[in-house]
């Protein structure tokens, strides 16, 4: 779980004052502090961001497989009622010929 900065950071940290640039991992913040950050949307947190992709891909993945069982199952039905086209008879053969 690394905390990325999103926007300069300025926070307190061990009684001293800390600036947190963007891109630069931000540490030593309390948990609280880290909360707050966070639904301000000035960090984000790496592993969140990484769940959340995973979960992202297995829910379209499942999505994907949904959509196919479902298209096959229409697929079937359709072809179940399909009236065959009837094919034209070969003319049948003059014997006079």
């Amino acid at each position: 779980m690394a905390l990325i900065a999103l926007v300069l950071v300025v926070a307190m940290v061990d009684g001293q004052r800390r600036e947190f640039q963007p891109g630069e991992e931000v540490t030593g913040l309390h948990a609280h502090d880290v909360e707050q950050l966070k639904k301000m949307g000035s960090i984000k947190d790496t592993g969140e961001v990484v769940a959340a992709e995973k979960a992202a891909a297995a829910e379209q993945k499942k999505a994907g497989r949904e959509f196919e069982a479902v298209k096959k199952a229409r697929t079937a039905a359709k072809e179940s009622v399909a009236v065959p086209e009837s094919k034209p008879e070969p003319a049948p053969a003059d014997p006079a010929q």
